[in-house]
């Protein structure tokens, strides 16, 4: 990882420094326990790499059923809701294919005046990528889910998200989220003979991206066996 400052003019003072070193030691701390949570699951990912700098620790996989790769940056702080932001975010540094799920939900986003256009993915948007995922895992009431996919005000949007208050996760538990989340989209990013894209709901050649023929449309983002393809789902 290139140094940001390599002529050190914005090195800061020796009080500011102790307090990052710190937290630069936990970052990498818990960046070497989701490797070594990622290199337990022998077979599901064939590479996994971890890598240090001053400022921010990556980790980084492969994911065995599409040479997927994923970078996951955890940056100074130690609060909780930070952590999972950092690691969520990760997806945004996926690779072509999965990128277009995380322009696809801004895309969804915008078309429904949830959020501002803006240069970068919004972090509203990653929430929503991540909601669905939980919503599948059964962290989050479908209720929620089904209120977003109606295309709620933003004001009642917002206000489901502030009242949900999630379990604080440890190190381990956002590695399992994480690894989740690389399975799912995974799966409906590269499987196009057998997958949906998220929210749009058009089927996805194997390159990851949209049929220039839409097919079914869905209410809901969920994964289409073979034999559905092409099928409606509603839930």
């Amino acid at each position: 990882i290139p140094d940001d400052d390599p002529t050190g003019a914005n090195a800061p003072t020796a009080a500011e420094a102790a307090p990052q070193a710190d937290a630069a030691s936990r970052d990498r701390e818990r960046a070497d326990q989701i490797f070594g949570l990622l290199q337990r699951r022998e077979g599901e990912f064939i590479r996994v790499q971890v890598m240090h700098s001053r400022q921010v620790s990556v980790v980084t996989c492969v994911y065995r059923q599409a040479d997927l790769r994923c970078s996951v940056r955890l940056g100074r702080g130690g609060q909780q809701h930070r952590r999972a932001a950092a690691l969520l975010n990760g997806l945004a540094s996926l690779s072509e294919a999965f990128r277009l799920l995380t322009v696809v939900t801004r895309e969804w986003a915008l078309s429904r005046q949830l959020i501002r256009r803006k240069g970068a993915l919004t972090g509203y948007a990653v929430a929503l990528l991540v909601l669905f995922h939980m919503e599948q895992g059964g962290l989050v009431p479908p209720s929620v889910v089904r209120a977003l996919a109606r295309g709620h005000r933003k004001s009642e949007v917002s206000e489901a998200l502030r009242k949900w208050q999630p379990e604080p996760l440890s190190t381990e538990q956002l590695g399992e989220q994480f690894c989740g989340l690389v399975r799912l989209y995974a799966t409906i990013g590269f499987f196009a003979s057998s997958a949906v894209c998220v929210l749009t709901g058009r089927l996805l050649d194997r390159g990851g991206r949209e049929d220039p023929f839409p097919g079914a449309r869905v209410s809901l983002p969920c994964p289409v066996s073979g034999e559905n393809a092409g099928r409606t789902y509603s839930r």
